[in-house]
């Protein structure tokens, strides 16, 4: 089956081909038959590099940190957690 084939199928859309990878994963930890043109298809889009790995979070600037933490201190106030 080509990728044309595939698409043409409606098992996956060109728009949803950052999906193969991860159908690809779940189909092989359900111990399913992965189709040959489902994997070449995650695997060119793997080879983009258009997955990018998770980083480390939102990180506040020292300023946006200040703010936060009177935020959370006066919600702790408010909800008796904190005391004058």
């Amino acid at each position: 089956m080509s990728r044309d084939q595939y698409v043409k199928d409606d098992y996956i859309s060109c728009e949803d081909e950052r999906y193969a990878p991860d159908l690809v994963k779940a189909l092989e930890l359900s111990n399913q038959v992965v189709p040959d043109d489902l994997k070449s298809l995650a695997d060119g889009f793997m080879a983009k590099g258009l997955l990018q790995a998770h980083g480390t979070g939102f990180k506040f600037n020292e300023e946006e940190e200040q703010v936060r933490k009177a935020a959370k201190k006066a919600q702790a106030k408010e909800y008796g957690f904190e005391q004058d």
